[in-house]
């Protein structure tokens, strides 16, 4: 979703947490997520449920307001505190984005030695065609797997 020749940040949806719907809206949403991460030449990858449906639609629209330039805000919180994602800076000409992910509990990678109160920042550059098709990404994503 989000490379450079250093970094990685993908995640995908396999599934809802409980396919047959749970009770709460919070347990019909939570979604079943394969995260990989690449950096400082380390591989990890895993399966949690660390996102809802309506998160992969925040993320889709906070995306797009920052390729449109619209005021949002610079942080993009998952209710599962397991990431959080930070615009740290725009190129002058809105071409170049630089995007922290902070990464808690279930999502910290093996190889971090911050401590569990500490989250583990993966700092990830892309230009605006990355943005773009992480924003068609995550629309699949969500036609996939729509708020129920």
């Amino acid at each position: 979703m989000f490379q450079t020749d250093q970094s990685t940040f993908a995640f995908e949806v396999i599934n809802y947490e409980t396919p047959q719907g749970g009770r709460s809206q919070e347990d019909k949403n939570l979604l079943l997520t394969y995260l990989q991460l690449v950096d400082k030449g380390n591989r990890w990858e895993t399966i949690a449920p660390i996102l809802h449906t309506w998160e992969l639609h925040r993320f889709k629209g906070w995306l797009s307001d920052i390729l449109l330039n619209r005021q949002s805000a610079t942080i993009l919180t998952i209710s599962e505190p397991c990431i959080a994602i930070h615009l740290k800076d725009v190129s002058p000409n809105g071409q170049k984005f630089t995007f922290c992910f902070l990464l808690s509990y279930e999502a910290i990678p093996p190889w971090s030695d911050t401590s569990l109160d500490e989250p583990y920042p993966l700092f990830i550059e892309c230009d605006r065609q990355a943005v773009l098709e992480a924003i068609g990404f995550l629309s699949n994503q969500l036609t996939q797997f729509p708020v129920r």
